[in-house]
């Protein structure tokens, strides 16, 4: 451009001067004006070329924590009619949910901010606790068994628990403390029918009650119970004549040639 504009400067002088026609001077002012537009395409071209130069950067909008990465530097990205996943990135990995599949024969005991536990296979000796932030109302139906997602908070302030970690979860449902129990196997357990005739007190559980047996004095004594919460695997004694210290049958170990030994074959645990 700088040259036009020179030769449109001498052209002026020179037409001044009488030693070029008007015409010639109008041709120098149009190469001009032409030289000027083509400087204009050219920064117009530039700036394209910038914004999408910038477009081959890409930027995550959070900061965070990478995941996983489906793409390579250098590898060519076309989105053609749907984004493309090119990276996964969690905000926080402190902050963390599990996502919970519950039946809808329990849905009905959950509550949002309920507390729960849970392990993993990889820290199984380790108890982790979390709550219940969302319970999603849109089921998923699987073979006629319908489950809903509930989505619980924990904190991972050690960052020792990983994404696709698989939480066994118990709800804590009902929560007490200092109260009597007894193991499930020990409400399950049935004398045979020559050993319940032994207890003259033998007698039909009453309406409402549970029976176990306790071992005192090498006899078997029939002893009804009303029971409580249980976690499935230990079960609240709510009354009845049982203390702290019984020792209560769970099951009889005899075989059918040992029937006639002591009665001190039963195994019992004590409460």
């Amino acid at each position: 451009m700088n040259i036009s504009q020179n030769k449109a400067l001498r052209g002026r002088t020179l037409l001044q001067k009488g030693f070029i026609s008007k015409e010639a001077l109008d041709d120098l002012e149009q190469q001009l004006v032409q030289a000027k537009a083509q400087v204009a395409i050219s920064k117009a071209t530039v700036e394209r070329d910038e914004v999408n130069l910038n477009y081959s950067v890409i930027r995550s909008p959070i900061s965070g924590v990478v995941v996983a990465r489906d793409v390579n530097v250098g590898q060519t990205v076309a989105a053609n009619f749907q984004t493309p996943i090119l990276f996964q990135i969690a905000k926080d990995l402190h902050q963390m949910q599990i996502n919970i599949s519950v039946a809808e024969a329990d849905i009905g005991q959950i509550r949002t901010t309920q507390e729960i536990t849970f392990n993993v296979d990889a820290f199984q000796e380790r108890e982790f606790t979390a709550s219940v932030k969302q319970i999603r109302l849109n089921p998923t139906i699987q073979e006629n068994v319908v489950t809903y997602n509930v989505v619980a908070a924990v904190e991972n302030k050690e960052g020792i628990l990983l994404p696709g970690m698989t939480a066994n979860v118990r709800f804590v449902i009902n929560h007490k403390r200092d109260v009597l129990r007894v193991s499930n196997a020990a409400l399950r357990y049935k004398p045979s029918r020559d050993e319940a005739q032994i207890s003259d007190t033998n007698r039909v559980p009453q309406g409402g009650a549970t029976q176990l047996y306790r071992l005192k004095n090498q006899i078997q004594q029939p002893v009804q119970v009303a029971t409580g919460i249980t976690d499935g695997h230990l079960t609240e004694i709510v009354s009845g004549d049982l203390n702290v210290g019984d020792e209560i049958i769970v099951s009889d170990t005899r075989n059918s040639k040992s029937k006639e030994s002591s009665a001190s074959n039963f195994r019992f645990r004590m409460f």
